[in-house]
């Protein structure tokens, strides 16, 4: 038997937030064996914020380059197809759930905990 108050807030649901298709196109492109750095990083560059947030991570600490990395082709290269992937998404859903209303349940904080907890 379902529960009363997961049927309630299910009930309340109108619309559920779709990824954008840049989002979509990635996780395609890093399941196809045929797709390069180059065409990720076509797809990518579609979406400014999106590739301002990649390039940002590469050239952070955590990847320690010598040197500024100017472009998604190397940036692609040097993450890798997870990392990119996992960026990708994790920026989407936290763009995605980041907006609303002040009545928006949605705990980042909680989400982000669980995400590392069950990685």
């Amino acid at each position: 038997m379902i529960d009363k108050a997961l049927l309630n807030i299910v009930n309340k649901v109108h619309n559920l937030p779709t990824l954008p298709q840049v989002v979509e196109s990635v996780m395609s492109m890093v399941e196809d064996p045929n797709a390069s750095a180059v065409q990720l990083a076509e797809v990518i560059s579609k979406d400014q914020a999106l590739m301002a947030k990649v390039l940002r991570v590469v050239n952070s600490a955590y990847t320690g380059m010598p040197k500024e990395i100017t472009t998604l082709k190397q940036a692609t290269v040097i993450l890798g197809l997870n990392t990119i992937k996992n960026l990708v998404l994790s920026a989407s859903i936290f763009d995605t759930f980041g907006k609303g209303d002040v009545n928006n349940r949605f705990d980042r904080v909680k989400f982000w905990e669980h995400s590392i907890g069950t990685a």
